[in-house]
């Protein structure tokens, strides 16, 4: 009593797999995506605290470096040395140098001086 399945029970099972095989394949290829579109929004979530927490980092350094500044300025160390009582006399004029614009060459040339040295 063993009887053969006919052609077309075949051929509809064999459509039926390819149906349930495309439709996983593309379940799991969804998947996949969404996943890797969630790894891309933390990245870019990440990408933009680093670029806010560079930014203060920036922010912050300007601030100290305009305080070292008026911290360092002639009138300033001369009121900070009255203010100590440190008996200090007033700098010449050729003892002030403003390094804005000459400043990189004069700390090239001090450094290839000390190095001559020893």
């Amino acid at each position: 009593m063993n009887k053969k399945p006919n052609k077309k029970t075949i051929i509809l099972y064999l459509f039926f797999g390819l149906v349930v095989l495309n439709l996983l394949i593309m379940t799991g290829g969804g998947l996949y995506i969404i996943k890797i579109r969630n790894n891309i929004s933390q990245s870019a979530e990440n990408i933009k605290n680093l670029e806010r927490s560079i930014s203060r980092s920036y922010k912050d350094v300007q601030q100290i470096d305009s305080k070292i500044a008026t911290a360092e300025s002639p009138k300033n160390l001369i009121a900070r040395s009255k203010s100590l009582k440190l008996n200090l006399q007033p700098p010449e004029n050729n003892q002030i140098i403003n390094l804005s614009f000459n400043g990189p060459k004069i700390i090239k040339k001090t450094i290839n001086m000390a190095a001559v040295q020893n």
